[in-house]
């Protein structure tokens, strides 16, 4: 190295130079910083970085919207069968009124007016009521359909279960990793869900009640979710 101030050769890293007295800073100092290990956040200030693109994004906000539908009434119960919950409900009572009980034992038929899918093993529930007091006075029709019903309810109830922890979990890793595999399967499972509805009230009768628009929107949502999870590119 040369002095700066009077050009004299001097042996690198010297503090002064020997001819004119001329001091140097320490250049045996680091003067870049430290670089910062992979996966580490550069400051205490860091925020969270996407790894997916924008369909990337709608696919997760699409399977989003799809999960709220579930939660929304799917099935709606008929006027008709209302009105027959509410007779065979004041029937049990009479019926244990003059058995002598209080008058508000005995089983219950009362329908709610919708049911949303997590709720339809309470409509299994309460329509295996109606069967066994229906069985009671002679009729058989009411028994296998409550067990058709119970059992399509159930499947309806785990695969929603399956489906949502799939989804909500599939949705962070897309966000986090830009992995798109979990929420694919979940948007599988939801729209498997909503075939086994149909079928479950295919199983039942025409004046019982009807799906509603909710299950259809919450399959076309899975579906357009599972399409732009395959459109949707890793962010680099």
């Amino acid at each position: 190295m040369f002095c700066p101030k009077c050009g004299n050769q001097i042996p690198d890293g010297s503090a002064f130079c020997g001819k004119c007295g001329n001091k140097f800073e320490d250049t045996r100092k680091p003067t870049t910083t430290p670089s910062v290990p992979a996966g580490t956040a550069a400051s205490s200030g860091a925020g969270f970085a996407l790894h997916t693109n924008g369909v990337g994004v709608a696919a997760i906000v699409l399977v989003i919207i799809a999960i709220i539908t579930t939660f929304m009434p799917w099935f709606d119960i008929s006027s008709q069968m209302s009105f027959v919950g509410g007779a065979a409900s004041g029937l049990t009572s009479g019926l244990s009124s003059l058995a002598g009980g209080s008058g508000g034992a005995g089983n219950s038929f009362d329908f709610e007016d919708s049911y949303a899918v997590w709720t339809l093993v309470g409509l299994a529930d309460t329509f295996n009521s109606y069967a066994e007091f229906y069985s009671a006075f002679g009729g058989s029709d009411a028994r296998a359909a409550s067990a058709i019903m119970g059992g399509f309810s159930w499947i309806c109830l785990i695969l929603w279960i399956v489906s949502m922890a799939f989804a909500i979990w599939g949705s962070v890793c897309a966000l986090a990793r830009g992995s798109m595999g979990l929420l694919r399967t979940g948007c599988v499972l939801l729209v498997v869900t909503t075939m086994v509805f149909y079928v479950f009230t295919g199983a039942m009768s025409s004046d019982t009640g009807t799906a509603n628009a909710f299950p259809m929107l919450c399959s076309l949502l899975s579906i357009a979710a599972f399409v732009c999870s395959f459109v949707a590119k890793r962010k680099a």
